[in-house]
């Protein structure tokens, strides 16, 4: 059980972000941002802006996540699995949608930030 302990602290946190472009003619823009915790826990948020209508869907590899409100053509959502929302698990490479009416608006593919 220790060492089980001991990999725990010592896995670093998997960081994951994918900018999201607008396909099929839509013009909206965004980001996506992902951490899991060696613990399990998922953090992960979107902004975005160009999106017409009252709100939007978002998609993690195909799979509905959460619907988001959109106010004056933006999003700015937060999720946190601690706090109750979808514990979901990403991997770099996974693509990220935002969809209206069943139809991808903005697309955008997770990858690992690069350091600054």
């Amino acid at each position: 059980m220790l060492d089980a302990l001991k990999s725990l602290l010592t896995k670093p946190t998997l960081r994951l972000d994918a900018p999201l472009d607008g396909v099929a003619g839509f013009t909206g823009a965004g980001h996506f941002r992902y951490a899991l915790s060696p613990a399990g826990s998922a953090d992960y948020e979107t902004e975005l802006k160009g999106i017409a209508g009252l709100r939007c869907e978002l998609f993690a590899e195909g799979e509905f996540v959460a619907t988001l409100a959109c106010h004056d053509g933006k999003v700015a959502a937060k999720f946190n699995s601690r706090l109750g929302d979808p514990a979901i698990r990403l991997d770099a490479g996974d693509v990220i949608e935002i969809r209206q009416n069943g139809v991808a608006i903005l697309t955008g593919e997770l990858h690992t930030p690069k350091l600054r």
